[in-house]
């Protein structure tokens, strides 16, 4: 297990952010091991299941944080009773299960959800109890087929996808490193602004076919990472701002997510006994800080209305699903959405926000047609005001279930660019515990009567009615080209392909200024952001004279 680092502490007495060693000068902060390998303040900490006790590091921070109260050994041993379960291994048969299980490098939170699924006592260790169980589930499982799932007594990922769990191997707290910290603690050794809610996340599947179109989730994902300041991990390990996780299967995510919340857990309990990071009393073991947790999460990925591609040969079958459409290539796959969900716990906040940079995910998955055209017109239209959308077996929604009412999903309902597809939604509380459209989410109602009264202040009642509905109208457009045709646009650029493909539009230079984001993939991260550009940028820019006569002209025609 490698350790996370921290600077020597006759380097920081008074200032944590500005007095930075050099990283060959740190010292590892990994406890001795006795027997045991365990992670100071980790929250799933591992605490000497063979022999019971509280470790040496949980005893030091005792006397030293007031309230810190250590995990409690449940008494949960190894269970390795020879010969338990129907169906029976020999010794033999048994050690090999468990030295194929160390070779596949299983992660203890994967152990506790199997144990939990094959219904015997949670260690968190792949004991003979558990390979008896797997065992006897694989004979149960093989009845009456002509394949073998796996080799006996061996839950490999194949026998986790069956079972619809997510396999993810040992997490190792993220390391924190000087660089890092001076982009994260202000110069009073406190979280910056920026982080202080919470942190925020991003990973998109790196596939192994590198096609222009697979390339786009990194070009989308980088660019997003570094506006928000997402934090991921390097190839040593080691925390770093401002760059997107790249993933090759459904169990790296959760791996990264609870590898740098267990990086930031620590550097919190470490910072905050050496006194470089401030000492907070309402924060504890029970309630820590909101910073070090996840409270947004981006996937950038290939979507459909059942499914995220997560996995690098870009099958869905391998990737994370929250139904599975009757064919032969789902045989061995079980939806694995509450799984994933588990393996996020810990980490996340209750509302954690996930945006969805993916086709189709928050579109209902019809079980009849799994694969229906994603782009008929209902669901690139404008909605009814304040409508309902629906959705309740989209992946998305499927997702934010799992995740708890506290949590929001946002996704797309079509097939489209990565970001820039305006036929989006949320669910959850965002959306005010159902399923509303981005459009509602950036303009509004109160918005729509408030520039009814602006832009026509000499109207009467009667005449604002008929006026709202075609207001609303050019609102929509408004949205619909920021959204998907800003991106296209080039300063001195005179023409560019229509979105929906019917030829050229003339565009001139860019609506917005050339440092604003992506408005596609910030109305799903910073709907705050996004919501004052756009409506600046309607006001000033967009609702011409030539646009008011024309609303003027259509009311005549109505009156």
């Amino acid at each position: 297990m490698f350790a996370p680092y921290y600077p020597a502490e006759k380097e920081y007495q008074s200032n944590y952010a500005t007095n930075l060693s050099q990283e060959e000068d740190l010292p590892s902060m990994a406890p001795p091991k006795f027997g045991f390998e365990t992670t100071p303040f980790q929250s799933s900490a591992v605490q000497m299941k063979e022999d019971g006790g509280t470790s040496w590091w949980d005893s030091m921070v005792e006397t030293m944080i007031p309230g810190w109260n250590p995990p409690q050994n449940e008494g949960k041993g190894s269970g390795e009773k020879e010969g338990s379960g129907e169906a029976k291994f020999t010794s033999a048969n048994v050690e090999a299960a468990k030295a194929r299980m160390k070779e596949l490098n299983i992660g203890e939170e994967a152990i506790l959800q199997l144990q939990d699924e094959l219904g015997i006592r949670q260690t968190g260790v792949y004991d003979t109890d558990t390979v008896q169980a797997v065992y006897q589930k694989q004979v149960d499982l093989n009845q009456g087929e002509h394949f073998k799932i796996s080799e006996d007594g061996v839950a490999d990922r194949l026998f986790f996808r069956w079972l619809g769990l997510v396999f993810t191997e040992v997490i190792e707290p993220g390391k924190i490193m000087p660089e890092f910290a001076k982009q994260f603690l202000d110069d009073q050794g406190w979280p910056k602004a920026s982080f202080l809610k919470g942190i925020t996340m991003g990973a998109y599947t790196h596939y192994d076919d590198q096609s222009p179109n697979n390339k786009t989730f990194a070009a989308m994902a980088n660019p997003w990472a570094a506006h928000h300041q997402a934090i991921s991990l390097n190839e040593n390990g080691e925390l770093v701002v401002g760059k997107p996780v790249k993933i090759q299967e459904v169990g790296d995510v959760i791996e990264a997510v609870q590898s740098i919340t267990r990086g930031l857990e620590n550097m919190w309990a470490w910072g905050t006994l050496k006194g470089w990071i401030k000492y907070k009393p309402e924060y504890g073991a029970d309630n820590p800080p909101p910073w070090i947790k996840v409270k947004n999460l981006a996937i950038f990925a290939h979507g459909m209305t059942y499914g995220i591609g997560m996995n690098a040969n870009g099958s869905y079958k391998d990737g994370l699903l929250s139904n599975t459409p009757n064919n032969g290539q789902y045989k061995k796959t079980s939806a694995n959405v509450e799984s994933f969900a588990k393996g996020l716990d810990g980490a996340i906040s209750s509302e954690v926000r996930v945006q969805l940079f993916s086709c189709n995910a928050g579109r209902e998955y019809d079980p009849n047609d799994p694969y229906l055209d994603a782009n008929f017109k209902d669901h690139r239209a404008l909605p009814d005001e304040n409508e309902q959308m629906e959705g309740p077996n989209s992946f998305a929604s499927m997702l934010q279930q799992a995740l708890g009412e506290d949590s929001s999903v946002y996704g797309h309902l079509t097939e489209g660019h990565t970001t820039n597809n305006y036929a989006s939604v949320v669910y959850g509380k965002d959306a005010g515990g159902g399923c509303l459209h981005i459009f509602e989410l950036l303009y509004g109602s109160a918005y729509l009567d408030a520039q009814l009264r602006a832009l026509f202040p000499d109207k009467t009642p009667e005449e604002l009615e008929i006026l709202r509905p075609l207001l609303r109208e050019e609102m929509w457009s408004h949205y619909k080209d920021s959204i998907s045709d800003e991106h296209l646009r080039q300063a001195g650029k005179t023409q560019a392909k229509k979105s929906d493909g019917s030829g050229y539009r003339q565009l001139g230079e860019k609506k917005y200024a050339d440092d604003v984001p992506d408005l596609g993939s910030d109305m799903f991260t910073n709907q705050d952001e996004t919501r004052s550009l756009m409506r600046d940028n309607f006001e000033q820019v967009w609702m011409t004279s030539d646009r008011i006569k024309k609303l003027e002209k259509a009311l005549n025609k109505k009156k």
